[in-house]
């Protein structure tokens, strides 16, 4: 039995930015999006099932009108809370307010320096964001920043980090970018080989330059090699794996549907039609993340010596291949990897 510990709640659609590489493709809110009532009820199920952590997404929760009542409603009930958001609508009330409802984490993102940031979330926003997190600092929160690395952005970590750790910044998480949702075919964008090895060793780097100050986190799945990294994990462990495969987490849309994974939506099933807890017991979309074995993988993720330790992208390998085992497409290696072509390009190559 596999017990649900914590759960991304994606309380609206509706976002005030329109980011070229959203993976949710937000701006408008959903058709029916839970009612406070259904809200109510379900963090009661969630409550029941034992639940700890919520995690509040969009979207920008800060659009739904509600969003304050669901944060006191979720502290009355002792979730621990963590926030998501591009800090556009934080002002000193809303940060003061996530400070008394004991908010645990409020995660902001940059995606680098003013440059790379604006081009990807709009003109104005860069300074906006920082402000935000200066707000929130001064609130006594504690503040992460999220980075959706590109080739753009690549070149910014390190004076970033520098900036971020300056402000006191509690965490600094480096993400790949990965080409869905509104993102999709700007593959452009995406790290070539040469820039995966790049971006650990720059990792590396920083958490031996600023680790004093700023926790330095970046994907659990990835290249490893020729990075340092990789002699920490040792053998398969399920805790370094994404949540759908350590079978403790999953997502619910802001219309009451499940998933597994918050990149690509596989539906488990719906609170309006399902109680929680049979969904998350026998769901077969649930069980078959659970179910995963990193000795099945298959193509080139069956054959790499980092599989235990990485697993790649499982949401990916069903989307480009409608099976959950098969190679994960956004890593170079792969024989039908989406970057080869790029590569091949840039050897010079066929």
């Amino acid at each position: 039995m596999f017990d649900l510990r914590k759960v991304t709640f994606y309380v609206t659609n509706a976002c005030n930015l329109r980011c070229k590489h959203c993976y949710a493709s937000s701006g408008y809110p959903l058709d029916e999006e839970l009612r406070m009532e259904e809200v109510r009820n379900l963090f009661n199920e969630l409550y029941n099932l034992g639940v700890f952590e919520l995690e509040f997404s969009g979207g920008e929760p800060f659009m739904r009108p509600d969003f304050i009542d669901i944060l006191y409603l979720a502290n009355s009930m002792d979730f621990s809370l963590e926030v998501l958001t591009n800090g556009m609508l934080i002002d000193k009330k809303k940060a003061d307010t996530l400070k008394d409802l004991s908010v645990r984490v409020v995660q902001v993102p940059l995606e680098g320096l003013k440059e790379a940031h604006e081009s990807m979330r709009g003109n104005g926003t860069f300074e906006r964001a920082v402000n935000s997190i200066k707000l929130l600092k001064n609130a006594g929160l504690n503040v992460q920043v999220r980075t959706t690395i590109t080739k753009k952005s690549l070149s910014d970590l390190e004076p970033l980090a520098g900036l971020l750790a300056n402000m006191d910044v509690d965490a600094f998480l480096a993400t790949e970018y990965i080409p869905i949702g509104r993102g999709l075919g700007m593959n452009d964008l995406m790290l070539g080989p040469e820039e995966k090895n790049e971006l650990q060793k720059t990792l590396t780097l920083l958490r031996n330059t600023f680790g004093s100050k700023i926790s330095i986190r970046g994907d659990a799945y990835g290249c490893f090699e020729g990075s340092d990294d990789i002699s920490k994990f040792g053998k398969s462990n399920r805790s370094i794996l994404c949540g759908a495969l350590r079978g403790d987490w999953c997502g619910i849309l802001p219309n009451g549907v499940v998933t597994p994974c918050d990149i690509i939506p596989f539906y488990a099933g719906s609170i309006r039609l399902q109680k929680m807890e049979d969904i998350w017991n026998f769901s077969h979309v649930l069980k078959s993340f659970r179910q995963f074995d990193p000795q099945d993988l298959k193509g080139s993720c069956g054959t790499c010596p980092s599989k235990v330790i990485c697993g790649g992208c499982r949401a990916l390998a069903f989307l480009f291949y409608g099976d959950l085992y098969e190679e994960d497409p956004m890593c170079w290696k792969a024989k039908n990897s989406v970057l080869r072509p790029r590569v091949e390009a840039e050897a010079g190559t066929e």
